[in-house]
């Protein structure tokens, strides 16, 4: 976790995030945040008592703060505002599935006490899951030595009662033999971040930004490109009976993806065989030329792929098909290009090996693994690699010893 004052180096294209909360919750966010390239986090583990010390040395390197604890969000939103600020609220799916761990105990018990929902979603679930105790709830606007107090007030006269909180501090604060803690689901994780990143400065400026899109079908009804066109609300030419470009704004393309996770184009549509490069930037020529570059990475896939390469020249993809991972496009070194040429490889397969070590959050890598990404034989590997050493692109970081005779593996990481 960064500790005060403590940033690690920011690409100026990212937008900067503070996530602030316990050890937990700032874990289970790190997965999603693999879905919002667009976002550099900043992870500050902290609690109601020392949020305003840590916020005062964080807030001028951030754009939007999104917390976890219901007491910090209070306090730091009672200071004047530089930023954006979000609290990760709990669902009633998030309830849900508590209840649904619980669901021996509530056959027991005679009450719950809830606090962090709204009364009417609360009562309208107990309802539904047929609960015969007496439900009350918590007013959500309350400190910490408010919400206790109620809980306790409401327990007081149970038999068996159950607390159920969406507040850390509460949970280890109340004196009550059954309770538990209401977590935030996926789901809730992904809709505070989204309107974290729809909240920054930096998100409206890119909202019109251009978007090209060049567009290859070899299988598949072309009326699935005419289709997407019109949900992004584009401009489609028809360069050929299988080419096609489409022009549309960033921000509407980003809302129909539901932020690079889902392509109406390709998922569903698994039958079809469409390659789709998306190029973003301020200049409609700019953007022409990226898009180029991304389909070139979606055409290393033998089935459907969409790739984007946006204005700082990073690639993002394949949309789709879960995390994507994110990496640069460029691979500068001509004599490392030139003898993958030789052995049928481009620019591409070296990127893809970077998404590969991305995707594993690994930095090491065989030949084998190269071999195996790219589609080449493992003698075709090892020469590459060989060549890529006297580039100074890669350097030997150790070696693997097998249970089998022969030599070790050589294990290999990028400079």
């Amino acid at each position: 976790m960064y500790e005060i004052g403590e940033f690690a180096m920011n690409n100026n294209t990212k937008i900067p995030i503070g996530l602030f909360g316990d050890s937990y919750m700032l874990e289970q966010i790190k997965y999603m945040l693999k879905q919002f390239p667009s976002f550099h986090p900043y992870y500050f583990k902290c609690h109601s008592g020392n949020i305003k010390k840590i916020w005062v040395a964080a807030r001028d390197e951030l754009e939007a703060g999104l917390f976890f604890d219901y007491d910090s969000f209070l306090e730091i939103n009672s200071l004047p505002k530089h930023i954006p600020l979000h609290f990760l609220h709990p669902s009633v799916s998030s309830l849900y599935r508590t209840l649904y761990m619980n669901k021996r105990i509530l056959r027991t018990v005679d009450l719950v006490s809830i606090d962090s929902l709204s009364e009417l979603s609360v009562k309208r679930l107990f309802k539904e899951i047929g609960f015969s105790g007496a439900v009350k709830i918590v007013s959500v606007s309350l400190n910490h030595n408010e919400v206790l107090k109620q809980h306790y007030s409401n327990i007081k006269e149970a038999e068996e009662p159950l607390v159920l909180t969406a507040r850390n501090n509460v949970y280890h604060s109340i004196e009550c033999l059954q309770k538990d803690l209401i977590y935030p689901t996926d789901q809730d994780m992904i809709v505070a971040l989204e309107r974290s990143l729809l909240s920054t400065e930096s998100r409206r400026k890119k909202e019109h930004q251009a978007v090209v899109g060049y567009i290859k079908i070899t299988k598949g009804n072309p009326k699935l490109i005419e289709a997407f066109s019109s949900l992004v609300e584009g401009h489609l030419i028809e360069v050929t009976s299988s080419d096609y470009i489409l022009t549309s704004k960033r921000g509407i393309f980003e809302r129909v993806t539901q932020g690079y996770k889902f392509l109406p184009l390709i998922s569903g549509n698994e039958d079809a065989a469409i390659h789709m490069g998306i190029g973003f930037h301020a200049s409609n020529k700019q953007a022409g030329i990226y898009s180029k570059i991304a389909l070139e990475h979606a055409l290393a896939f033998k089935e459907s792929a969409c790739y984007v390469v946006r204005e700082d020249q990073s690639v993002f993809g394949p949309i789709a098909f879960g995390a994507p991972a994110t990496y640069h496009t460029i691979v500068t070194n001509s004599e490392a290009i030139k003898e993958a040429k030789e052995v049928g490889m481009t620019a591409v397969h070296m990127d893809r090996l970077k998404a590969f070590l991305s995707r594993k959050e690994a930095k090491h890598f065989t030949a084998h693994d190269f071999a195996s990404v790219s589609e080449i034989t493992l003698r075709s590997a090892h020469r590459i690699l060989l060549k890529w050493q006297d580039a100074n692109l890669v350097v030997i970081a150790g070696q693997e010893k097998t249970s089998f005779k022969g030599r070790p593996k050589v294990i290999y990481s990028f400079k």
